[in-house]
């Protein structure tokens, strides 16, 4: 396995760095509908530009995937610099599968939490295809934070037996990704459950989805400006769903 830079190298003369910087990384979980607990917390030197995880193999991270980000690096380098800029389809489509491709890398750094099964990523490496059960949303915003990175990750089911497909051996199938870089806040949603659209619990209407995409070309300076108040909604949505009085715990499933 190599070290994967979850921001590209390229990036970095955008951010400006200094000897006295740190990130840090935290793991909360929460067991039923009980309060998140902080379960380990982790603060190390350098700037979270510099970030990486070792999860991607030197075959990977040196072929498909680099082309992939040098590909993706002109609309990339114009958003963040917030330029007024015309993103066209076939770009959108190519942001997309980049920001994807962050969001699987991203959620292999902390296991047992995986979302995408082994054969979807598989698809992914193989034909660029992005599963069918993500939507990918894009917005400016105008918040203090240069990068920034929080994913929630549960259990959903619809049914008493159990979640629909099978978890097949992973212990989660819905997850939210919320990643800041520069002037751009990306949002993604991914629920592998039967009969379900994420999307349509939780009140993203300040976003712009670009995947799957109905509404043609983005105009960079039109996309709607969020404040810190709009991204925290966003990205504890899931979290705060989850916490509602009408959504169910039914602890162990019953015997037959």
């Amino acid at each position: 396995m190599s070290k994967e830079h979850f921001w590209p190298d390229w990036l970095n003369p955008y951010f400006p760095k200094s000897s006295n910087d740190k990130h840090g990384r935290a793991f909360y979980s929460s067991p039923a509908k009980s309060p998140l607990v902080l379960k380990r917390k982790i603060e190390r030197p350098g700037n979270l530009i510099t970030k990486k995880f070792r999860v991607v193999c030197e075959t990977c991270n040196n072929g498909w995937m680099s082309r992939l980000e040098e590909k993706v690096k002109p609309v990339l380098l114009s958003i963040i610099k917030n330029k007024c800029v015309t993103i066209n389809e076939e770009t959108l489509s190519l942001l997309s599968r980049w920001i994807v491709m962050k969001v699987i890398v991203g959620e292999q750094s902390e296991d047992g939490t995986q979302v995408t099964p082994e054969s979807d990523r598989k698809m992914f490496y193989e034909s660029s295809t992005i599963p069918d059960y993500f939507r990918v949303y894009i917005s400016r915003h105008k918040t203090q934070h240069k990068t920034a990175y929080l994913r929630h990750a549960v259990t959903l089911a619809l049914s008493l037996t159990g979640p629909i497909p099978p978890l097949g051996g992973m212990k989660k199938n819905t997850q939210t990704v919320g990643i800041v870089i520069g002037s751009l806040f990306v949002f993604v949603t991914a629920s592998r459950v039967d009969s379900f659209e994420l999307e349509n619990r939780l009140n993203l209407k300040w976003l712009r989805r670009i995947y799957p995409n109905t509404g043609g070309e983005v105009q960079w300076d039109t996309v709607a400006e969020l404040g810190e108040r709009e991204i925290s909604a966003v990205l504890w949505a899931l979290n705060d769903l989850t916490l509602l009085p009408n959504i169910k715990y039914g602890g162990p499933l019953p015997s037959h």
